[in-house]
């Protein structure tokens, strides 16, 4: 909103510049830190994102996220093996190139470049099992996005070949997050977005913000995207600080890889006292 709109009698706009850089401290790498104000910001009734830069350069693919491991055995044996693949960011072919690589020699991995369905194939026709689980039981445990074999196409964590082929039922997904949640302490968590999670969980958080571009890039986001960025409060409150943090699609914090990131925030000011008085008294703050 313009300051030209609001009544200067009563109400002030300020714009605040936060930068992780400049960070007093840091809770979970960049993607979580505190700025202390010079001075406390007093009597303020609204915050408004009005911008924010981010890299979108979190792997899709690491220990984190549960989706670099998987096991497999030849029908013919009661022997699992385990198996990594590199953290990282794919393509299609590059993500098949690196699951040949730890399955071996006997084995071809391929996307259709038509249908975007992976293939694992056992060059000598012999049947084998493949279980793309997470070894992390909470990530195992979700309805989706439980492993591995999910991102690799497969909607059973458990698959056994036909004939030495099996292929996936879905399509490969190697493409980062669509969105992130920015999530605000002043130090009471300021929350007027609430995001669904697994099983029946909820988290709060302040932004939804959409990155537009892929991964290796810096998403910007002006407010063009329409989705509301703001909070009023009952009534006004002073801030010492500010800890922002920005979380994925499940609630967990995003790795930035110590690339910074910044936001821009609006605070709206009561400067007029009766206003104020006015405000504190209807919501009965002393």
């Amino acid at each position: 909103m313009d300051q030209a709109l609001l009544d200067t009698a009563r109400y002030k706009i300020s714009m605040l510049s936060l930068d992780s850089r400049f960070a007093d401290k840091y809770y979970d790498g960049t993607a979580d830190y505190q700025i202390r104000l010079s001075s406390t910001a007093k009597n303020i009734m609204r915050i408004a994102l009005s911008s924010i830069e981010i890299p979108n350069v979190e792997w899709v693919f690491s220990a984190k996220h549960g989706n670099i491991n998987f096991s497999w055995r030849l029908t013919t044996s009661s022997a699992w093996t385990d198996e990594t693949i590199p953290a990282g960011n794919y393509t299609f072919d590059s993500l098949a190139d690196a699951i040949q690589d730890a399955l071996g020699t006997n084995f071809t991995v391929t996307v259709s470049p038509t249908t975007s369905l992976m293939t694992i194939t056992h060059t000598l026709g012999t049947d084998f099992v493949f279980r793309g689980a997470s070894s992390e039981s909470r990530i195992a445990e979700r309805r989706n996005y439980w492993g591995l074999g999910y991102y690799m196409g497969f909607r059973t964590q458990e698959v056994t070949s036909v004939g030495g082929v099996m292929t996936g039922t879905s399509l490969v997904l190697v493409q980062s997050a669509p969105y992130y949640l920015i999530q605000l302490e002043i130090p009471k968590p300021v929350e007027p977005l609430t995001h669904r999670l697994m099983e029946s969980g909820w988290i709060g958080a302040f932004a939804k913000v959409v990155l537009r571009d892929g991964y290796y890039t810096i998403s910007f986001d002006d407010g063009g995207n329409m989705l509301r960025k703001e909070n009023t409060f009952l009534a006004p409150v002073n801030i010492q600080a500010f800890r922002v943090r920005v979380v994925d699609p499940f609630g967990d914090t995003v790795n930035l890889l110590d690339m910074d990131w910044s936001l821009t925030l609006e605070l709206y000011e009561v400067v007029n006292s009766r206003v104020y008085s006015a405000i504190s008294e209807t919501y009965g703050r002393n």
